[in-house]
Order: structure tokens, then C-alpha cells, then sequence
């Protein structure tokens, strides 16, 4: 079973954190020569968790993965970026 996130919902609730973790993708993950040109969203969830776990860590977001079984991943995630995008907003 492969677990999917809602990109849009996030990208729709959380626009400026999700294009502050484009920025990071781009520049951290695709310039890799396998991931050169590949969209993050077409990626593996195995993938894009490690890489948004990565993201998050850099930007001392707490993410609780290991509360949650598999399936509420994406909520999760998706519950960080919108969380993400207020401690943005408030800062900016």
C-alpha cells in the first residue's frame, strides 16, 4: 500500500512553506544526478518522507512521526505545512 499526500491542499493552505520547501528541494535534492528534473511529487512516499523530514529538521519544525501509523503520514505532513506556514507568516 502506498501512502499519497494532497499536494494542492497543501499547496492551497500552506503556498509560502510550500514554496520555501521547493526552494530547498531544488536546490538540495534535484541538482542530484538521479533526481535531476524529477518533480518532487511524482517521487516515492518513502522519498519524499525523508526528504520533507529533512526540510523540517532544517527549519526546527517538530514533525511526530512516530506517534502515527503509516496511513496518517500525509495528514501529518500536511498538518506541518499548514502549521509551518503560520510560524512563517508571523515572522515575516
Amino acid at each position: 500500500m502506498n501512502a499519497i499526500i494532497n499536494f494542492d491542499l497543501i499547496k492551497n493552505e500552506a503556498p509560502t512553506a510550500w514554496k520555501d520547501f521547493e526552494g530547498f528541494y531544488s536546490q538540495n535534492f534535484n541538482k542530484l544526478h538521479f533526481l535531476s528534473g524529477i518533480s518532487f511529487e511524482i517521487l516515492p512516499f518513502e522519498m519524499q518522507l525523508g526528504i520533507m523530514l529533512k526540510y523540517f529538521t532544517e527549519n526546527a519544525v517538530e514533525v511526530d512521526i512516530c506517534n502515527n501509523d503509516f496511513d496518517t503520514l500525509p495528514e501529518t505532513f500536511s498538518d506541518t505545512f499548514r502549521t509551518y506556514e503560520k510560524v512563517i507568516a508571523h515572522y515575516s
